[in-house]
């Protein structure tokens, strides 16, 4: 029908497959009109097994429509590799079924229905393509008098495919939706006996077979349930009268052979030259008497394999990005434990599979990275600069020890807890009963440190992976033998987790692989192949997925909107006003001192991370765009005379140090800072001289440094405690600083006066984060979830802080870390902000029961 090509919608921020329809079908106005109204009713389609038609486009006289891109495999690829398994089968036919289904009900007729329309996503998801496009090209009924004679010349173009064409519909008859039940005979046939069921050298022998035989029933295998064979067999009557009806009857069938034991069917119709023969006969004979014993059988036991499951869960509350380490799942995946808010703090709750409601575990405040006992009875979480453990059913949580956690932390089967110790330290692990902890693993020169640690089956060695100091680095997975110390690399990636199937699963950049691993020689035995795509990620790396050794895993989709947004201009009410820029992922816009301009940090389409960030200036007097940095850039902050603007490099030699670059271009960058790990420019003093910094220690989270870039002095911190500040902001005086702080057990504003010493005042209520101080008003601003407070804060005599005001409340971006998203005009009337992208807070959690990554 065309050639199909991918391509980006620059409208919507998304990649879609275009097909450009042949120059002999759109020609025709009529059927150019008749298939601008078939692509309509298919756009109205809308199934999560079908690929969707997003719409029709026409350009210089092309005609082309737009369909939603779909990755993976196809069917036929898949069969191309020898037969499907019984349960994989019926589970894909059964996807099959329901997106038919769907269509039929809407009178769409597929009419071209074959392995190479049907494609595999990672995650298991089935996707029909080319819904109805036959129909469109054709019209109702069939009906091909019409046709340009070009199209009619191309084989299959049209009619379909031979090898499964119905025979009402090989023999150029009106169709219905039965003609799609026969194909979809032929395609189940196919994936569980890896070949056609009516194949031949050409397509008239092809359609011959069709038309005068019967399939090779003898080529099923021995292990196909007697519900499968006869439904096949229902599907492939060669009258359309006693054909299968409806294909929403194959469901329970489908449902049988995807989560039983199977075993030998007896054809209704065997060829009768075979069956001639006196092995046939002694065959069938005993066929039929296995089939017998089979039923005489008892029923299957509890431990009989189950099918793949999936299903949605929505949250009690939203879960935010606040906690690093959000999900964990018990080792039967009955139940699953979320981090999400409650009353301003985040807390654990559990959903139990068997139950509707979730329920929230008391005690459980500032909850991160939890994870289940071997048994399923009880949690280990990390809050408060401590690793805790509370009883799923409710109780007091238990201090095990006082110490900081990094990214990760896991309840081995040994009855230790093995964590992260954050920036610049490796894997630690401390006794379930609680005690002092006692290190694992040591860092490398070149390592920034050791994360997402998981125990493998024998206790004896442990997977974890290792971050890079050169930020522009990949990280590497390791395994480690815990009793000799020996380590040894096996591949890039981060987040592995290792699965009873024998296969190691984990990450690179949002996507995750699968490759087979043998436990006792610790090596990787084969290629790897993706087995999970559309996952959310965290700002530091850390996968919203929690992975079970059986398999099952519950997960935060990352298709929750398109990420890109636009910078507009927010007055005191929420009255937004676009710059008149493109829409692009944008983040931390910062203005210059004299308004004109605007620096924000800009993230490519298709990136993998923070790490491939730019910066960008913005002439707001003429909204144009211009590249400030090429090799990497994030964080920026202006000096106080708009010449210079200090960053965070992130690519090549600069690693995570902070730089200073002027923007004439007259001398080379200036490095101010050398950071181990994350160093993040946040405010410059208004006399110059002071850059104010966030960093992470290993023994004290987040802190705030000084560095004075006159005399270039050894950094000093200016907060440093057990628990996060960020986001510094001078006062217009640049005699007192505002920050954020989490000690109360969520974060909050506070002020402490600059350089010190001087007692930190409490400034907003309930909660806030992202303050910035206006440069010419006696005004500090900060967010509070969506709404936008205003105080006033004098600071000419002494310190003096009124109550906050609410301003406006409107879901624009908001930060993900402790650092603004947003800046403040000087005079404080009006706001830069970011308008629209994927949503902070998300209410959709993906389950999967029993579930296997390919190979």
């Amino acid at each position: 029908m065309g050639e199909v090509y991918r391509a980006h919608d620059t409208k919507l921020g998304r990649d879609v497959a275009i097909k450009i329809l042949p120059a002999a079908f759109t020609s025709d106005p009529d059927r150019r009109a008749r298939f601008a109204r078939e692509a309509r009713l298919l756009a109205s389609l809308n199934h999560p097994h079908v690929a969707t038609v997003h719409g029709v486009e026409e350009a210089s006289g092309v005609q082309a429509i737009v369909l939603e891109l779909v990755e993976g495999p196809t069917l036929a690829d898949r069969v191309a590799r020898g037969p499907v398994p019984v349960k994989e089968a019926c589970a894909i036919a059964g996807q099959i079924a329901d997106a038919l289904d769907a269509a039929h009900e809407k009178g769409i007729v597929h009419r071209d229905l074959k392995p190479a329309n049907i494609k595999l996503t990672a995650d298991g998801q089935v996707k029909v393509l080319d819904f109805g496009l036959a129909m469109a090209v054709e019209g109702p009924g069939g009906d091909r008098s019409a046709l340009p004679t070009q199209l009619m010349s191309e084989p299959g173009a049209v009619v379909g495919t031979a090898a499964y064409m119905s025979p009402e519909q090989a023999r150029g008859q009106a169709v219905d939706k039965r003609t799609d039940i026969w194909a979809f005979g032929c395609v189940l046939y196919e994936m569980l006996t890896g070949r056609r069921a009516f194949d031949g050298a050409t397509s008239s022998e092809m359609i011959a077979k069709v038309l005068e035989r019967e399939p090779d029933w003898t080529a099923l295998p021995a292990t196909t349930p007697p519900a499968v064979g006869r439904l096949i067999e229902r599907c492939l009557e060669k009258d359309s009268k006693p054909r299968l009806r409806d294909i929403g009857d194959a469901s329970v069938d489908l449902e049988g052979g995807a989560g039983t034991s199977v075993h030998q069917i007896v054809p209704k119709r065997w060829p009768a030259s075979w069956l001639k023969s006196g092995a046939g006969l002694v065959a069938v004979v005993a066929i039929g008497a296995g089939a017998v014993i089979w039923y005489s059988r008892p029923a299957p036991s509890k431990s009989m394999p189950l099918p793949v499951t999936r299903f949605v869960v929505t949250p009690r509350e939203p879960i935010t990005r606040v906690s690093e380490g959000v999900f964990a799942i018990s080792p039967d995946a009955r139940r699953f434990a979320y981090v999400a808010g409650h009353e301003g703090f985040p807390a654990l709750y559990v959903h139990d599979i068997d139950q509707f409601e979730d329920r929230l575990i008391p005690g459980t405040q500032g909850a991160d990275h939890p994870s289940f006992s071997p048994d399923g009875a009880w949690i280990a979480f990390a809050a408060d600069q401590k690793i805790k453990k509370v009883e799923v059913a409710g109780g007091e949580p238990v201090v095990l020890c006082d110490c900081t956690v990094g990214l990760g932390l896991l309840w081995g089967t040994d009855g230790n807890i093995l964590f992260a110790t954050g920036a610049a330290k490796g894997i630690a692990r401390v006794s379930a009963q609680g005690g002092i902890p006692t290190d694992l693993t040591t860092i490398r020169d070149d390592e920034l440190e050791h994360d997402f640690p998981d125990l493998l089956p024998d206790g004896k060695s442990l997977l974890y992976s290792a971050s890079a100091v050169d930020s522009s680095r990949t990280g590497g997975i390791y395994v480690q033998s815990l009793q000799t110390g020996e380590r040894k690399f096996l591949t890039l990636g981060g987040f592995p987790r290792y699965l009873s199937s024998g296969q190691l699963l984990y990450a690179q950049g949002s996507v995750m692989f699968a490759v087979p691993f043998d436990v006792e020689r610790l090596a990787i035995t084969g290629p790897p192949v993706i087995a999970l795509q559309g996952v959310e990620r965290r700002p530091l790396g850390t996968m919203d997925i929690a992975i079970s050794r059986g398999g099952s895993l519950v997960y935060l989709p990352s298709d929750h909107g398109d990420d890109n947004n636009a910078i507009v201009w927010v007055d005191r009410t929420g009255a937004d006003e676009p710059l008149g820029l493109p829409r692009r992922l944008y983040h931390q816009p910062r203005l210059s001192p004299d308004g004109h301009r605007l620096i924000v940090a800009v993230t490519p389409e298709n990136s993998q991370g923070a790490n491939a960030d730019d910066l960008w200036m913005v002439d707001l007097d003429r909204s144009n765009l211009r590249r400030v940095t090429t090799g990497g850039g994030t964080m920026p902050v202006w000096a106080p005379d708009g010449s210079r603007v200090a960053y965070t490099g992130n690519r090549a030699a600069k690693g995570s140090s902070i730089f200073a670059r002027r923007l004439d271009g007259t001398d080379a960058d200036e490095r101010l800072v050398q950071g181990r790990g994350p160093s993040l420019p946040l405010a410059w003093s208004p006399d110059g001289r002071f850059l104010a910094w966030v960093g992470v220690s290993p023994d004290t989270a987040n802190d705030i440094f000084m560095t004075d870039t006159i005399d270039r002095s050894p950094a000093r911190p200016f907060a440093q405690t057990m628990f996060r500040e960020g986001a510094p902001t001078f006062s217009p005086d640049g005699r007192f600083v505002a920050y954020v702080s989490d000690v109360s057990g969520r974060s909050e504003v506070y002020v402490r006066p600059f350089p010190g010493p001087g007692q930190e005042v409490q400034v907003s209520v309930d909660g806030g984060n992202e303050p910035v101080w206006a440069r010419r008003a006696d005004e500090l601003f900060y967010r509070q979830g969506d709404a936008m407070m205003a105080v006033t804060v004098k600071t000419a005599a002494s310190l003096r802080v009124d109550k906050p005001q609410r301003l406006f409340e409107k879901a624009f971006r908001r930060s993900s870390a402790l650092w603004p998203n947003y800046d403040v005009a000087a005079d404080g009337r009006r706001f830069v902000l970011l308008k629209g992208g994927a949503q902070l807070e998300l209410t959709r959690i993906n389950v999967v029961l029993n579930w296997t990554p390919p190979r």
